[in-house]
């Protein structure tokens, strides 16, 4: 800082009102472009958490399945955002803000409920689901043939 004489014959050692908005506005400016793309990033990672979550969950029932005599259900239930293995077991719920939408599973009757059916074979009732959260969307894939569970970053 550079000392600065007054008309007085003393030094001013502070700064002006002026140099100190400049550095306010600057560091405005800078948060302003970078809040979104934080805020972005992080949608991004707590909806990449819940596909990877639906995912595995969906691999557990159809590994269940091919160890086991009888055909696995998995349950998706897209209206209350949930899903779960067998009609047991309470359903799982996504994170605030996720949306999931299902496509090519069969539905219950009467119910916006779809189900995934993994046979002892591997086959499966082939589909997909979308989870979108902001600007980010997956897309978690069940293969008919195999019963594979794939999960890819859409857009």
């Amino acid at each position: 800082m550079i000392a600065r004489e007054s008309k007085i014959g003393g030094t001013d050692a502070g700064y002006t009102i002026l140099e100190v908005l400049i550095v306010l506005v600057v560091l405005a400016a800078s948060a302003a472009i970078v809040a979104p793309r934080v805020s972005a990033s992080r949608d991004a990672s707590v909806l990449e958490g819940a596909g990877a979550r639906l995912a595995a969950a969906m691999a557990v029932a159809r590994a269940s399945s091919i160890s086991g005599p009888s055909p696995r259900y998995f349950i998706l239930d897209p209206a209350r955002r949930a899903y779960g293995a067998d009609r047991e077991k309470p359903l799982k719920k996504l994170a605030p803000g996720i949306a999931m939408s299902a496509s090519g599973f069969p539905s219950e009757l009467g119910n916006a409920r779809m189900h995934v059916r993994f046979n002892p074979d591997g086959t499966a009732t082939g589909g997909a689901i979308i989870l979108r959260k902001s600007r980010s969307a997956l897309s978690i894939s069940v293969d008919w043939l195999t019963g594979s569970v794939r999960v890819k970053r859409l857009g």
